[in-house]
């Protein structure tokens, strides 16, 4: 990483700064669609999610769906009341689909990602 950092322009190193900022603000926005989603069925955005919320730190820190799927089934089991069949069902489908929107977020930063790894203009 120091290479990378070293021989990169003040440019090249902005640009990656702006896609991380832009990162964020794609997943702030799932955020907002999913509580908006959640409000149209009559239920408060604000205690959804402090309800879920460590099961969503586990799974971002850990960056790994299967391992979120025993934390997940608890929760909606314990904390919303979701019978434990559907439980496992939905959790076991939440963790191979796609996660929401993250999806279709990380799909297009790798590409990015990618694209800036093996592109180099100039020639540098």
């Amino acid at each position: 990483m120091a290479k990378v950092v070293a021989t990169s322009s003040a440019g090249d190193i902005l640009n990656l700064l702006g896609f991380i900022v832009a990162s964020y603000l794609a997943i702030f926005l799932m955020f907002v669609v999913h509580g908006l989603l959640v409000s149209l069925v009559g239920v408060s955005p604000k205690e959804y999610f402090q309800k879920i919320w460590p099961v969503l730190t586990f799974a971002f820190s850990s960056r790994s769906s299967a391992a979120t799927i025993p934390l997940n089934v608890e929760a909606q089991v314990t904390k919303l009341n979701v019978p434990p069949a559907i439980a496992n069902l939905s959790a076991s489908f939440g963790a191979t689909i796609g996660q929401n929107g993250c999806a279709g977020i990380y799909c297009n930063a790798s590409s990015h990602g990618c694209a800036f790894g093996w592109y180099r203009p100039n020639g540098l």
